[in-house]
């Protein structure tokens, strides 16, 4: 299985040098929000169910567009490959910071890590999600 990731990452990195980016669309995201409030952890359901992602990602970075329940596109640079078969990129606002992961082993997916405060508390969050990729 190892063989089989690291033949898909020089696969990517070919596809890459060769066409400059790879895209894939990803769907069926399912996630959960840890929430720090008054010295204790809240675990709660969240997603963004019904969003499609669509990932198109090059030597340096790439777009990340969603679509669905969640509109908007984000500007990504990479962060770090893997020889366990996957690729992280991020994006830093000033509110949030949002690491994307691409596992591209079969069947491929991509994580998504939300680190921020809530909007109106202040209090930390971290919102995470994976989903399901072609």
């Amino acid at each position: 299985m190892k063989y089989l990731q690291i033949l898909l990452l020089c696969l990517i990195g070919l596809q890459l040098s060769a066409a400059d980016e790879v895209g894939v669309t990803c769907k069926n995201f399912t996630g959960s929000s840890l929430e720090f409030e008054k010295g204790k952890v809240n675990s709660y359901k969240d997603g963004y169910s019904g969003t499609t992602v669509q990932f198109v990602v090059g030597t340096n970075g790439g777009i990340v567009k969603y679509s669905g329940n969640v509109n908007r596109t984000d500007a990504v640079e990479m962060l770090a490959g893997s020889k366990d078969g996957y690729i992280s990129y991020y994006k830093a606002f000033n509110d949030v910071h949002k690491i994307y992961t691409l596992y591209t082993s079969s069947p491929m997916a991509l994580s998504v890590v939300e680190i921020q405060t809530q909007l109106y508390s202040g209090h930390p969050q971290i919102r995470t999600f994976i989903g399901s990729c072609k």
